[in-house]
């Protein structure tokens, strides 16, 4: 009766638990993908600028592409007002009407203008118009007295006070979008020493910024008439001359941003551009005033014609079949690496054939071999869909992104009983010799019952 028990459990083994198996056939098919290394560090040795410090990012991720010094701290001039119109977009409404005050007195004379009236009034829109194409000083502190007052929540807070809270959040702003190295001591960038930036905290204040699809609006207009609600109008033409088609600076894929130019600042542009669903921003400080267009051109040129946005992998993308030696012998299928996940990366265009990826197992599930080409083993059953490590994307030996792996079926550890003589052949034919052997089995055991009842019956 034990062996019958054994033969019994064995059957039913290879009938249920194994059974999971027994479905349409899974097909491997391999997807190899390029397993050349991959690097981001591009040439650009042909790049020239005169810019004492420069940086071009694409605009969404903040990758940088090129860069010049890019963390020095130096002057920004005007460039300033890109966060200073963040600060009011954020805190402000745009439709809100504003009365000019006597706060426009605290400009220098020497300062851009953007010609604003004592007394007059008009909406926070327009006011940043006027901040952005003409750099309007007077805007500035107009739009930090009346975002001061509200972000106190005190309509009569001094002029002073309330524009150094407006000060106070730019910074406080600044450093959670990262702009770390940055300080600023005024809304307009007018000359300070101790008001001062970086190419790179400037370009991630304009990649916030250009979230907001006023401040995009506003960073492509080259010419706009105001008009207040006393019907005394303001006409304003940007003071970035990438703009200006009748220009020849003028840059036709360019959305932005702002000049910025004082002495010791030098001349100065956070600029922008769009082309082929590409979007960067270049940052020029301190240069001369043909490379304040030049260098921009340049780096935007740069940006645009040489990188690119490309998906490495998409999700449910068979990375690669792999051999499994411990699974069950009837088992002929290998394992399907699955992507768990996207991965899209920018570019530059020369570099994606140059991409590698190396697999880092889950050791709680998977136990490489030594000899590579020999596969993998499993350290317990897997199920279809089940993470089992990740995907490790490098360029240079410098590791770029990360996905999960995800198992392509349902496949099963192979045990010693498995092993035993004719065991394939009793699962391959299962549908069969289950039957039969149940059948054989209950037969025996009905004439073991049979036996036993005629014993007794002689004992007596």
């Amino acid at each position: 009766m034990k062996r019958i028990l054994v033969v019994l459990m064995i059957i039913l083994t290879l009938s249920g638990v194994l059974q999971d198996e027994s479905g349409a056939p899974y097909y491997a098919n391999a997807q190899e993908r390029n397993k050349n290394p991959y690097s981001t560090n591009t040439t650009t040795s042909s790049i020239s600028i005169n810019a004492k410090g420069a940086i071009l990012i694409e605009q969404e991720s903040g990758k940088i592409l090129f860069e010049k010094d890019g963390n020095k701290k130096m002057y920004p001039a005007s460039t300033t007002k890109i966060l200073t119109a963040l600060i009011a977009i954020e805190y402000g409404e745009l439709d809100e009407v504003i009365t000019v005050g006597d706060e426009i007195a605290l400009m220098d004379s020497d300062g851009s203008r953007a010609w604003l009236r004592i007394g007059e009034k008009m909406k926070l829109s327009n006011l940043l118009m006027g901040l952005l194409l003409p750099s309007g000083n007077d805007a500035a502190y107009t739009i930090a007295l009346n975002i001061g007052r509200k972000i106190s929540n005190n309509p009569s807070l001094k002029r002073e006070d309330a524009i150094n809270i407006f000060v106070n959040k730019m910074n406080e702003r600044a450093k959670e979008i990262g702009a770390i190295n940055s300080n600023f001591v005024n809304p307009h960038g007018f000359h300070n020493n101790e008001h001062y930036s970086t190419p790179y905290d400037l370009a991630l204040i304009a990649s916030e910024a250009f979230k907001y699809d006023f401040f995009k609006q506003i960073a492509k207009t080259y010419s706009y008439e105001g008009i207040n609600t006393n019907n005394q109008g303001h006409k304003w033409e940007n003071t970035n001359q990438l703009l200006n088609k009748g220009s020849k600076n003028y840059y036709k894929y360019a959305t932005g941003i702002k000049t910025g130019h004082t002495t010791p600042a030098g001349y100065c542009l956070v600029s922008s551009g769009s082309k082929d669903n590409m979007d960067v921003i270049a940052v020029v400080l301190n240069t001369t005033p043909a490379g304040q267009w030049g260098d921009s051109k340049t780096l935007l040129d740069y940006g645009l014609n040489n990188f690119t946005h490309h998906v490495v992998v998409k999700k449910g993308d068979i990375l690669q079949a792999v051999k499994v030696i411990n699974k069950r012998p009837w088992d002929k299928l290998d394992l399907d690496l699955i992507a768990r996940d996207n991965y899209e990366e920018v570019f530059n265009k020369s570099d994606i054939s140059n991409v590698q990826w190396s697999i880092e197992w889950n050791s709680e599930l998977i136990k490489p071999s030594v000899d590579t080409t020999e596969g993998v083993k499993i350290l317990s059953s897997l199920e279809k869909g089940e993470v089992i490590g990740k995907a490790i994307y490098t360029l240079n030996g410098e590791v770029l992104g990360e996905i999960n792996i995800e198992a392509g079926r349902d496949i099963k550890r192979n045990y010693i009983i498995f092993n035993l003589p004719g065991m394939t052949f009793i699962y391959e034919n299962r549908k069969v010799i289950v039957p039969v052997l149940l059948f054989f089995i209950l037969a025996l055991t009905l004439i073991n019952k049979r036996s036993k009842k005629k014993n007794k019956r002689r004992k007596r």
